[in-house]
């Protein structure tokens, strides 16, 4: 009998660390390889002159960890604004991956720009709507959601970085399978009422 007691008191310290201590930390590597921002350049097609808008990658390699409920910034990848157009658009879509957690976000948007005299520059980033936030629910339950940054005005040099957001949203303790979650509260159960008649 004192093993029946010994054993559910095991099992309910574990039923009560797995409701209430499985908040784990999540170590994340940017997949510099599986990134990507590209850019398609649509004239307006009434003007004469065309500008461009470009995009290079300005994301680092550098992991990091994130515990529940803490966010990372990243600086994702720049914006240029090129040419003498006094009005464009353009489309665009990106893709920020990681080696470790295998996740990957996506997104598209665009946006218009324009110069005065090719000496100021500006325009807009806007992202669809629906693209984002991503969310993934990792094999140790942990749900992480990638975001970036939205409604973007870019300044009078023509240039901006654009930033996405990493957070570990937490929710580990709802990886442990309910039936086991059910037995070892039965089995708890069982062993304080074994210990009860002994008293």
């Amino acid at each position: 009998m004192k093993k029946l007691l010994r054993l559910s008191l095991v099992l309910a310290v574990i039923f009560a660390v797995t409701q209430f201590g499985w908040a784990t930390p999540v170590d994340f590597t940017p997949n510099l390889r599986g990134s990507s921002v590209v850019v398609t350049n649509y004239p307006d097609g009434s003007l004469l002159l065309e500008g461009n808008v470009t995009a290079n990658l300005a994301l680092s390699s550098s992991p990091f960890t994130l515990q529940d409920n803490e966010t990372q910034v990243l600086d994702f990848f720049t914006l240029s604004l090129g040419g003498l157009t006094i009005y464009d658009t353009y489309r665009i879509s990106a893709t920020l991956a990681f080696i470790e957690p295998p996740i990957a976000g996506q997104a598209t948007g665009g946006g218009i720009f324009g110069t005065i005299g090719g000496i100021v520059r500006g325009g807009t980033l806007s992202w669809d709507t629906g693209t984002l936030p991503d969310y993934f629910t990792l094999a140790d339950g942990n749900v992480v959601m990638i975001d970036f940054e939205n409604d973007i005005a870019i300044g009078l040099l023509g240039k901006t970085t654009v930033h996405a957001y990493v957070t570990n949203l937490g929710g580990a303790a709802s990886a442990v399978p309910e039936p086991l979650t059910v037995l070892l509260l039965g089995l708890g159960l069982v062993g304080l009422a074994g210990a009860g008649r002994r008293l």
